[in-house]
């Protein structure tokens, strides 16, 4: 599911809160003659699976397989995020069906639905939230590889270590101030990086030259 998919609020609420079906091509040999089948899946909604990743050992999916439940273990924990994401969610959830002057259910899922026809279709705001927690919910869940972690600050709240990045996606956010970065922008956080760690390098060489004994500065790569 990409943002493109998710064209309206009713699209990224049915994201969230519909179980849904992946098909997968696999490419394999039948003698000499190579061959494709397609391997199809079913999945609970992302909400169940955010709900199922507090638990240690849950995961839907295991690498290169398409489908199936982990085992216990197989994929490092990430439950406090996964817990702060699934509060985060209600707590939006009700806040924003609060501000369209309709009735607030306890049930997150209810939340989420009432806001198809709340608020236009292609509401700027709602729907790039809704897919930011799309996003966040499919690799929290197992759906997407595990997001690798950036130690550069964030460039709009200049947390240290929140960057997170989507390399099968070529997307990233802050899991400190919720920013993100699409496909299109990704390059100038890449560009952000590339200064910051720079910086950091010839910081460390310094601290070294200085702890040898040596008053030269290293020249700027």
């Amino acid at each position: 599911m990409t943002d493109l998919e998710l064209a309206t609020v009713g699209d990224a609420v049915d994201a969230l809160t519909n179980p849904f079906t992946s098909r997968t091509k696999v490419d394999y040999w039948h003698g000499n003659n190579r061959r494709t089948r397609v391997h199809e899946a079913r999945f609970p909604s992302l909400l169940r699976q955010l709900e199922a990743a507090k638990r240690p050992g849950e995961v839907y999916v295991e690498p290169g397989t398409g489908g199936g439940h982990g085992k216990p273990g197989s994929r490092p924990p990430a439950r406090l995020e996964a817990i702060h994401l699934e509060l985060a969610i209600s707590l939006w959830a009700a806040d924003m069906v609060w501000k369209a002057r309709r009735p607030v259910r306890e049930a997150t899922v209810a939340n989420l639905r009432a806001l198809v026809g709340a608020y236009p279709a292609e509401d700027s705001t709602v729907l790039g939230r809704l897919r930011g927690w799309v996003g966040s919910a499919k690799v929290l869940a197992g759906w997407s590889l595990p997001p690798r972690r950036l130690e550069a600050p964030c460039p709009q709240c200049n947390t240290v270590n929140s960057l997170r990045v989507r390399l099968d996606e070529s997307t990233a956010c802050c899991v400190e101030c919720r920013a993100t970065w699409d496909a299109s922008t990704i390059p100038i956080l890449g560009e952000h990086v590339r200064r910051v760690t720079q910086a950091t390098v010839r910081e460390d060489a310094s601290a070294v030259m200085i702890a040898a004994g040596s008053t030269t500065m290293p020249a700027a790569g």
